[in-house]
């Protein structure tokens, strides 16, 4: 059987043209056979893995990030990745936490420069940053996963004369699941 797989680009990555060829059932008199089908139904992921919250995932960046440092450097720098307004009874001062990286020590700081500090020694980009201070959090599983529609089109044309047989199928299948709209 000869089969052509075309997949056109990117912006039509779910949709998919078949192409086999196949030997024509017509009827009797010589007719052909058309045949439609379509299928319509509601997509979603599947047995989804919790996604951490904004919380949870400054926690697990804490946990990386004292896990690949040495025992020695924690030492040397005791809570250096702890939250700086969670310091309380831990023996370290804020302003003396923030002055572990400073090349010339402080003698005050603001709370968003704590902040920054921070959530830098958790590796953390800027932009990040900003958005914590500013408050944003942004729920990707919300945004990416969703319901969505799937469609499943096909039409097959089949016939039979003295000449020969002929066999047509076209079909195609959509799936808006993962867009990032709704």
């Amino acid at each position: 059987m000869q089969v052509l797989l075309l997949i056109y680009g990117s912006q039509a990555a779910n949709g998919v043209i078949v192409i086999t060829t196949k030997q024509g059932k017509g009827k009797e008199d010589g007719s052909a056979s058309v045949t439609f089908n379509a299928n319509v139904g509601f997509v979603q992921s599947a047995n989804q893995m919790p996604i951490l919250d904004g919380k949870g995932y400054l926690q697990y960046r804490q946990d990386y990030n004292i896990g690949n440092s040495s025992s020695d450097y924690l030492a040397q720098y005791p809570e250096i990745y702890t939250n700086p307004f969670e310091l309380d009874g831990t023996g370290v001062n804020p302003l003396d936490w923030y002055n572990y990286n400073q090349k010339t020590p402080v003698s005050s700081v603001s709370d968003e420069e704590l902040t920054r500090a921070w959530l830098s020694r958790l590796q953390l980009y800027t932009p990040e940053i900003d958005n914590y201070i500013a408050g944003i959090e942004t729920n990707w599983a919300d945004l990416v996963l969703h319901k969505g529609l799937q469609q499943d089109y096909t039409v097959s044309v089949s016939n039979r004369t003295d000449k020969g047989k002929l066999s047509l199928v076209v079909g195609l299948c959509r799936s808006e699941r993962y867009n990032s709209w709704r």
